[in-house]
């Protein structure tokens, strides 16, 4: 029996909206927290716009998020940033940064770095961090 193609196009259309990827806002997938709902584009699916652990901004697809396609933002932020062997790169970094905030009121910074690091790794230094501030 030969079709005028109607019912195939009803079946097409039924597993498209069967494969609809919806996200709530203040989901966190992988690295990526769900801010906002954007728009839906045609062939593309529903796009949000997520916020990475590492603060910056991505806009990317449902679809690639649950697929897990897409995990953090793509810059240099990813894991190697997070990982306690990389601490002496990161440290380099942030450094001269730090000079300023903290030659005035740690004793273990005036010592250098080597001992201030040394020191944090103590007890009582466990979850503090210093910030960075943009003058």
């Amino acid at each position: 029996m030969n079709s005028c193609g109607c019912l195939k196009k009803k079946i097409v259309k039924g597993l498209a909206a069967k494969r609809t990827v919806s996200i709530q806002s203040g989901e966190k997938l992988h690295q990526l927290l769900v801010v906002r709902f954007l728009e839906k584009l045609p062939r593309q699916g529903n796009i949000y716009e997520c916020v990475c652990d590492c603060g910056s901004i991505r806009n990317t697809r449902a679809s690639k998020l649950k697929s897990g396609d897409t995990k953090r933002c793509g810059r240099q932020c990813s894991l190697k940033a997070q990982t306690p062997r990389n601490i002496t790169s990161q440290w380099s970094l942030n450094e001269c940064r730090a000079n300023a905030f903290l030659f005035n009121g740690s004793a273990e910074w005036k010592k250098g770095s080597h001992a201030f690091y040394v020191a944090i790794q103590t007890p009582g230094w466990f979850g503090l961090c210093i910030k960075h501030m943009q003058n």
